[in-house]
């Protein structure tokens, strides 16, 4: 590689800048002048010997020292600029000695998420849980998420050249923000965009509410405008179609063949009670992991309870569901009871498989692979069996469905994410807006 003489403009450099030449003869700061040959330092022939280097005043030792050196390759002056900025920064921080550490707040980037890490998961700054009048109690999944994307504004900042160890929380300005901004853009989809900003927000917003922190919120929702997600339309799985896809699951149709390391594997996805989980999502609507869960003894005389595990999971308090015994449920349970002789405290499916979660995941695979040897015109998923279910019991029941034995304590959450628009907006096509009253005889 052919290396250039280092440069630090005049009118651009600030205090602490300089250029190390480790050349044998030199071994020392160079200014304009090269030490080894006495002439202008753009003239020198030892380029790659130049490195450039930030020096700081250590109070300590009353002078200027070297805090950080870059590498040969590393030659951009701009990112030496702000990199330094950054090295004073850090150097005089680390050498603040506080009288009372615990009222002390870091105004590294690095060290306040890690404060607010603590905290989220109900910890203070030594690692001790919070008084009991200030846990949060957030599940692990949500203590999860939360981390991940901190993760993951960690990553877009060390992508973006961003020193991450040493960035100051003042540092973070409007140009910082919008880089990160189109970062996130580049990589995930809107709802997920959406998502990573929020945890950053609250991150700030904990800063100035629970930490008195005198400081803006750079990307709340005023700053940052979030990205506009559209609700999806659930596909609605016509009956006749759902007992099509019944017929088609047989050992037969079940084999599949996968890409591998070692090659192409040949395997069979059939399983014997593939259509009794299909027949019970359809008749219930329960989320896989609630259909996985059904027990003998969650079925009552006029009644289905189900423990909603996604809402339980994330309120960390237990969430029942009620669901109606609809004939197609009777039938369907009477078949299961004769076919496994099922007892209470057993499963309603494969009541002697213990790993539940095995039984959810190769129900939505298998789906997906008898549902491709179709031929309807679209595609459904598994998941989308849960939507026909709130779409057909709206139809029946409308707004009152939800109040008694819904899938959720709002109707409009069941319409925004469940219902099938096309469908309802079909079945009122042609209809008269006001219905013909007959007179009274």
């Amino acid at each position: 590689m052919n290396y250039k003489p280092l440069h630090i403009p005049k009118r651009d450099r600030k205090k602490g800048e300089y250029i190390l030449c480790v050349y044998t003869d030199c071994k020392t700061t160079v200014g304009k002048i090269c030490k080894s040959s006495g002439k202008a330092l753009h003239t020198c022939k030892h380029a790659e010997s130049h490195r450039f280097q930030s020096k700081a005043w250590d109070p300590n030792k009353k002078r200027m020292v070297p805090i950080e050196t870059h590498g040969k390759d590393f030659r951009d002056y701009k990112k030496f600029s702000l990199r330094h900025v950054q090295a004073v920064a850090k150097f005089e921080i680390d050498q603040q000695v506080p009288t009372q550490s615990i009222n002390i707040k870091p105004s590294r980037l690095r060290d306040a998420l890690r404060m607010y890490n603590d905290w989220f998961q109900d910890k203070d700054e030594k690692g001790n849980l919070l008084p009991h009048h200030k846990i949060k109690g957030h599940s692990e999944n949500t203590i999860k998420d939360e981390f991940i994307n901190i993760k993951v504004f960690k990553q877009a900042l060390l992508e973006l050249q961003y020193d991450f160890d040493t960035i100051l929380l003042d540092q973070v300005d409007v140009d910082m923000v919008g880089k990160i901004f189109k970062w996130l853009t580049d990589k995930y989809a809107n709802r997920t965009v959406n998502n990573k900003l929020n945890t950053i927000s609250r991150f700030y917003k904990y800063l100035i509410e629970i930490k008195d922190y005198n400081i803006s919120n750079p990307f709340s929702n005023r700053e940052v405008i979030r990205k506009t997600v559209q609700d999806k339309d659930g596909v609605f799985i016509e009956p006749d179609h759902f007992k099509k896809l019944l017929g088609v699951v047989t050992l037969e149709n079940g084999i599949a063949f996968t890409k591998e390391k070692s090659g192409v594997k040949r395997r069979s996805l059939f399983r014997s009670w593939l259509t009794f989980y299909y027949r019970l999502e359809f008749c219930t609507g329960g989320r896989p992991e609630d259909i996985a869960e059904l027990k003998v003894d969650h079925v009552l005389d006029d009644f289905i309870r189900f423990k909603d595990f996604k809402v339980s999971r994330k309120k960390k308090t237990e969430r029942i569901r009620m669901r109606i015994r609809t004939k197609e449920f009777d039938d369907l349970f009477d078949e299961l009871v004769k076919h496994y002789g099922l007892k209470p405290g057993m499963y309603l499916i494969e009541p002697e498989e213990a790993n539940r979660k095995k039984i959810i995941r190769h129900a939505s695979k298998a789906w997906t692979h008898y549902w491709k040897q179709l031929d309807v015109g679209y595609h459904a998923t598994f998941y989308d069996l849960r939507g026909t279910y709130a779409t057909i019991m709206s139809e029946q029941f409308g707004t009152a469905y939800e109040g008694i034995f819904g899938m959720h304590d709002s109707h409009r959450t069941t319409r925004r994410n469940y219902n099938s628009k096309q469908k309802m907006l079909s079945k009122l096509r042609g209809k008269p807006m006001f219905e013909a009253k007959s007179s009274a005889s």
